[in-house]
């Protein structure tokens, strides 16, 4: 049952949105505008998400968007941006299961308003994907990894190889085919799996390295995993120069957004793995316990305040 207010509220929205006409598609190669209306209208209804159970305020959802649809069109870029916009408010509030029908629909909806080969579809694929993994990543083979591999392939026509959203597509499928191959081929050091995420991860550290400095999370965060897929591909040599340059060349020892392994026990992970164990106890016995706890992640400043705090306690 609708709560009357809001139901009035949006028919009143419906009123007053007449005076602008619905939004014109984009070229390919460029996004639609965030209509602010749109996503006033949808956000309506985020606080009656967060008062009690999301699950039972889905049919207010949909009457808001049955209402926008009246207004706009049930194929238009508003009616669009507005799926896509519920779908991201249940993200917010922590429920993928039922942002998953919303987030399939504003896929969709992108396909039939603004073609296959468009970047505001390239989104759509990418958004999907990652809500499938993040709900069953056991069936990434078939759930997932084919709208990501579609929207690379639509990121590479439209935008270009070197893209920085055709690199994020990339980074999140090495990410993805390293998650796959530990959950089901972690004896196989050859599968292809690895091959895969090995290729993308390098050609996405190229373009985000470009484009963002040596020092961006993402760019650290790509390197970090390389050095775990060399590993797992039993790469030693390989894995223990990476992790070496981590800590000497980029001053990376730690990575705060993905690995929980620090550089150094990578490194020596990688040692071991060449049977060099001589060399794997001596660089166990100069590593920091904590080099990489919460507190050793911190500005130097910052730290240096909490831990003169601490002492004051004591």
């Amino acid at each position: 049952m609708h709560h009357p207010f809001r139901v009035l509220l949006a028919l009143a929205l419906v009123a007053t949105a007449g005076c602008s006409p619905p939004a014109d598609v984009p070229p390919p190669t460029e996004m639609a505008e965030s209509i602010e209306a749109v996503h006033d209208w949808v956000m309506e209804n985020e606080s009656a998400l967060k008062e009690g159970n999301p699950a039972r305020q889905l049919a207010t959802l949909d009457a808001t968007l049955d209402l926008i649809a009246h207004r706009y069109g049930e194929k238009s870029v508003e009616m669009t941006q507005a799926v896509r916009d519920t779908g991201l408010m249940l993200i917010g509030n922590d429920r993928y299961d039922l942002a998953e029908p919303y987030i399939q629909e504003a896929l969709l909806l992108s396909r039939q308003v603004f073609g296959h080969d468009h970047r505001e579809t390239g989104y759509a694929l990418h958004d999907l994907a990652v809500v499938r993994d993040k709900l069953r990543p056991e069936t990434f083979s078939i759930a997932a990894e084919p709208l990501l591999v579609e929207a690379i392939a639509v990121r590479r026509r439209v935008l270009g190889l070197e893209h920085l959203e055709t690199a994020g597509s990339e980074a999140a499928l090495s990410k993805l085919l390293l998650a796959s191959w530990r959950r089901t081929s972690r004896d196989d050091p050859h599968s292809e799996l690895l091959t895969q995420a090995d290729q993308f991860a390098a050609h996405s550290l190229q373009v985000l390295e470009r484009a963002y400095g040596n020092d961006q999370s993402e760019v650290r965060d790509l390197r970090y995993r390389q050095v775990e897929i060399a590993l797992a591909k039993q790469e030693y040599a390989r894995a223990e120069s990476q992790a070496q340059d981590l800590i000497v060349k980029h001053r990376q020892p730690c990575n705060d957004i993905g690995s929980p392994q620090s550089a150094q026990q990578l490194r020596i992970a990688a040692l071991r793995g060449a049977g060099r164990d001589a060399d794997a106890d001596t660089a166990e016995a100069a590593r920091a316990k904590d080099e990489c706890s919460p507190i050793a992640l911190l500005p130097e400043t910052m730290r240096a305040i909490l831990e003169k705090a601490e002492r004051r306690s004591l």
